[in-house]
């Protein structure tokens, strides 16, 4: 199938008009009766934005079809691209893209997508350079993620505050919030710590080259600036502006029950990242009897844990990329050009961040009005920031997953805990029913971990 540029008649003033006003809008480039049917590879088999996308292609290209999205993971985007040849696209994320991750990586399987005209310059340059392998550009950034909190705007309204800007609002905030019998900061034990301060975290490490290098080589000279983030974990908790018990009993996943539990309207600040974010509209219109009965606006913004405002972390969420081997190798190709003209609405779709550079949301929100978008991040590019990280996929893995390791560590051992042991007869040996099977208890724990110490357990990680 031979690429080639579709004209089209345009009279004088329309002529006029777009050389006084050009638009980066897609353009097609095969021949528009082009017949295919395309499958792709998803990690989502429920994949709306996908959805609209597909709808939207076929709007131009009406011969087109998409076979079901096949569900796939990172661990299998090899079979998936290794199987049949009509296996035309397939989602990835970054591990895919990762040369010393020998059984997840796939660059070789992937087209190579350089000349084939993507709009590329309307995306973070470091996002672009993640989907990018010794020159060759193996897919599209489709979405970035990010952490950071959704706020209950009437929540704080009615008690006579805004979406905090800067930590001196943020601590004066949860010191209200407090005081007004709420607990502020809710989430899964196994993520608010992590979401809390990976930005800040990310953006130490990212703008920081030396204190990098000293972590990624265990170097205790790191530790200073590391439990300077730790301290910051410990004023939340010192001050009870979270409880343990609640986040105990939130599941690990940080998602359905923490979102249902959010949109009983009561929980100022859920910690979370984008991609937890992203459920909240569907379970606010479908799920919650709660927020049906008496709907809030809310909002998703970074922590802000600086002095100035918040810590900006961008890194692929996922991208997709074309198999090289595909029978429908030119027209996939197409599909994902016509992505690239269309990732804001792709985001918002989802409900996650662009990885548009210039993105306007709440532009994109007005001017999308037939779409319903949740409008989350209404606000997000317009508070001031600390600094600002986008990842290049420059931050080690070992390192990026070490650290929600040890915040979840620091969270887990600090203050009294209720957990599920074995329980013990006098002897010391494990209580069995009468199935022969063991039997379990909830105990109360006590620990105590110092942010010196936590400092030293995430260092250490890397000796």
């Amino acid at each position: 199938m031979k690429r080639k540029i579709i004209s089209v008649a345009l009279g004088a003033s329309v002529i006029l008009a777009l050389s006084s006003c050009e638009k980066n809008e897609f353009k097609p480039v095969l021949d528009l009766s082009t017949t295919a049917q395309i499958s792709i590879g998803s990690f989502m088999t429920n994949f709306e934005s996908l959805d609209r996308l597909e709808e939207d292609f076929i709007k131009i290209y009406p011969n087109v079809t998409f076979a079901k999205h096949e569900k796939t993971d990172a661990k299998n985007v090899k079979n998936f691209l290794e199987g049949a040849k009509n296996n035309d696209i397939c989602m990835f994320d970054l591990s895919n893209l990762d040369e010393s991750n020998t059984s997840r990586y796939v660059g070789d399987k992937f087209l190579d997508l350089s000349d084939y005209n993507l709009n590329t310059k309307d995306i973070h340059e470091n996002l672009v350079k993640s989907t990018t392998v010794d020159g060759k550009l193996f897919g599209i950034a489709c979405i970035s993620q990010t952490s950071g909190m959704v706020c209950n705007v009437d929540l704080l309204k009615s008690c006579g505050l805004q979406i905090p800007k800067n930590y001196d609002e943020f601590k004066k905030s949860l010191k209200v919030l407090k005081e007004k019998g709420y607990v502020p900061l809710q989430a899964s034990s196994w993520s608010i710590f992590d979401d809390l301060t990976r930005n800040k975290m990310m953006n130490m490490l990212g703008n920081d080259p030396e204190f990098y290098q000293q972590v990624k080589s265990g170097n205790d000279s790191a530790v200073s600036k590391v439990q300077s983030v730790f301290e910051d974990l410990k004023f939340f908790m010192d001050n009870n502006y979270y409880d343990n018990d609640i986040c105990d009993n939130i599941p690990k996943d940080n998602y359905n029950e923490a979102i249902l539990k959010f949109l009983k309207g009561d929980v100022p600040f859920y910690i979370c990242n984008s991609e937890k974010a992203s459920g909240i509209k569907k379970r606010a219109k479908e799920k919650s009897e709660e927020y049906k009965a008496h709907p809030f606006k809310y909002e998703f913004t970074y922590i802000p844990l600086g002095e100035k405002g918040s810590y900006e972390y961008l890194q692929t969420w996922a991208g997709f990329g074309v198999n090289k081997n595909s029978q429908n190798k030119e027209i996939s190709a197409e599909f994902i050009r016509f992505m690239s003209y269309n990732l804001d609405t792709f985001a918002a779709e989802k409900g996650m961040v662009s990885v548009n550079k210039n993105v306007k949301y709440s532009k994109l929100y007005k001017d999308n009005k037939d779409r319903e978008f949740d409008e989350l991040y209404t606000k997000i590019n317009t508070f001031p920031k600390e600094s600002t990280f986008v990842s290049a996929n420059e931050i080690d893995l070992k390192i990026s997953d070490a650290w929600g390791e040890v915040t979840k560590e620091y969270f887990s051992n600090n203050g009294t805990h209720k957990i599920q042991k074995n329980k013990k007869d006098e002897n010391g040996n494990n209580v069995k029913d009468e199935n022969g099977k063991d039997v379990y208890e909830i105990v109360e724990v006590t620990n105590s971990l110092s942010t010196l110490d936590a400092a030293k357990k995430f260092i250490a990680k890397f000796k």
